[in-house]
């Protein structure tokens, strides 16, 4: 997989000022892309050799609001959710899969964006740290996160949190060993553990006993 390196990252711009380099630029739609659920998809294969030239459109519905766009078929979530939909809420914590910092939701399995391609997620749905709100008012995850000093430098925190709603999901009152278990794939530099595992026993609606 190509590790990003040389990746054209254009910021998106306003639907009535085309990109004369690169050609048309991200379009919010009204349709609801068709969600197929599973984990990732097969890549789309080129119609002809090089993959410099070549473009795959996709239509992807991320946070609510579907988008219609034409990619490289190299490129990665996280660069399409950051650089083409401005969803810089999920960071690039290694480039290399090992931090979990850019941990996202693609129909409903939690997945790190740095090893996904954009192509993949055509025709699915993606969830952001971003778009965990509702209606102004933070997911329980997030307040619990906020309430009980679960954020230090706070770059591990989205995707701590994309990981603890899995959990929860699947598991609405894990214990202790169980949040550390279902976490154990996302990094905290900061060694702020302790506080993390308490904040997710309190957004399942539990104190930590430890």
């Amino acid at each position: 997989m190509c590790d990003g390196n040389g990746l054209t990252l254009n910021k998106c711009l306003p639907r009535h000022s085309p990109d004369p380099e690169h050609g048309p630029r991200v379009t919010p739609i009204t349709s609801a892309a068709a969600v197929r659920s599973g984990g990732c998809r097969p890549v789309p294969i080129p119609s002809h050799g090089s993959l410099g030239g070549h473009m795959t459109r996709i239509s992807v519905k991320v946070d609510g609001t579907t988008y219609e766009d034409e990619v490289e078929p190299r490129l990665l979530l996280i660069h399409y959710l950051r650089d083409r939909l401005g969803l810089t809420g999920t960071p690039i914590g290694c480039d290399t899969s090992n931090c979990g910092a850019c941990t996202v939701d693609l129909d409903g399995e939690t997945v790190k964006s740095c090893s996904v391609l954009a192509v993949q997620a055509d025709s699915g749905e993606v969830t952001t740290v971003q778009g965990l709100a509702r209606d102004g008012e933070w997911h329980p995850l997030q307040k619990a996160f906020h309430e009980r000093h679960a954020l230090q430098c706070g770059y591990c925190t989205p995707g701590m949190i994309m990981a603890a709603r899995d959990l929860l999901r699947e598991n609405p009152a894990p214990d202790p060993q169980e949040v550390r278990e279902a976490l154990e794939g996302n990094l905290c530099r900061c060694t702020g553990y302790q506080n993390i595992v308490r904040a997710v026993l309190a957004a399942s609606g539990q104190e930590a006993t430890t």
